[in-house]
């Protein structure tokens, strides 16, 4: 098992489009995830070396883009090879696949018509302002039966998975959560409990298999990140064991030490062993190609913990 120091979950999430480029790379750089090197995984593939870089460095986590039925071979080739290190593999998934939405292999961020997938206020604004579905209940038997039938889906493909890692949000494109139905339960209800009864429905499910669920908050600008506060601040004691929020540390990608904190730093309570369900999300390598003052920044910022 990796030495992760004084971090109980050290993970690295990869931004590398399934058989495609790199994110914010120039031109068709290819990335590290090919579903063809799924036979071949270990020391002479380029993530076979990535993974035994991460694991010599204290990591015990991956998270890689994509969906275990788009290549199931190659995820649970990936998982097992991460076992061998001592680590775990953790898929992205999100909270609206419930209402059928499934993003495609090509990167979209912008609204298709007629779907709950795409871009929302303030870069698109939809014309009925905020979109509502009954289909996204957190109370539901099919939301259950939708989760309970997803997440067994992917143990049996990958029986060994570590769990997922779940984007939703009122921002972008990770648009819509379990605070989206204005169904009679919900509207008794505030948006923190549908959102906390929301992510302990998938990880009661998640449990089940010994897996964890990472709920990453996205938005990076000085209003989103105020408005996901209302969401995810105060919640040790109120979500289950496996679950942490992921903070996005800091306004405008993570730019630096003299940038604000997200503000939910100010509303993190400890409980009586002085833990909290929270971990920090911190970015060493963006569309600046690691070569500026903001990745120098994350560098001087971090380091004695890394």
């Amino acid at each position: 098992m990796p030495d992760s120091g004084p971090l109980k979950w050290k993970i690295m999430s990869l931004t590398h489009h399934p058989n495609g480029r790199t994110e914010y790379t120039p031109g068709s750089e290819p990335g590290m995830v090919d579903f063809a090197e799924w036979e071949k995984l270990g020391p002479a593939s380029r993530l076979g070396r990535f993974i035994e870089f991460l694991a010599a460095h204290g990591y015990n986590g991956l998270s890689i883009q994509g969906r275990v039925d788009w290549a199931p071979e190659f995820y649970a080739s990936v998982s097992q090879y991460l076992r061998e290190q001592g680590m775990s593999l953790f898929m992205p998934r999100k909270y609206n696949e419930v209402a059928g939405v499934i993003r495609p292999h090509e990167v979209d961020y912008y609204q298709r018509p007629g779907t709950l997938w795409g871009s929302a206020w303030p870069v698109v604004r939809p014309a009925t302002g905020q979109v509502y579905s009954q289909q996204l209940c957190p109370y539901t038997s099919e939301t259950r039966q939708f989760w309970e039938d997803r997440v067994a889906q992917d143990v049996a493909m990958v029986p060994d998975l570590g769990g997922y890692r779940i984007n939703a949000t009122d921002w972008y494109f990770y648009y819509r959560g379990p605070w989206h139905c204005d169904c009679p339960t919900c509207a008794s209800k505030s948006r923190q409990q549908r959102f906390v009864d929301g992510v302990n429905l998938i990880a009661e499910i998640l449990a089940r298999y010994d897996m964890m669920l990472f709920w990453r908050t996205h938005a990076d600008d000085p209003v989103g990140q105020r408005d996901e506060v209302e969401l995810y601040r105060d919640l040790t004691g109120k979500v289950l064991p496996n679950v942490f929020i992921v903070v996005q540390d800091q306004y405008w990608d993570y730019r630096g030490d003299d940038w604000p904190l997200h503000p939910l730093y100010d509303y993190i309570q400890t409980d009586d062993q002085g833990h909290s369900p929270y971990m920090a999300s911190t970015q060493m390598q963006n569309q600046d190609h690691g070569a500026s003052w903001t990745v120098y920044s994350q560098v001087e910022r971090w380091h004695d913990l890394f």
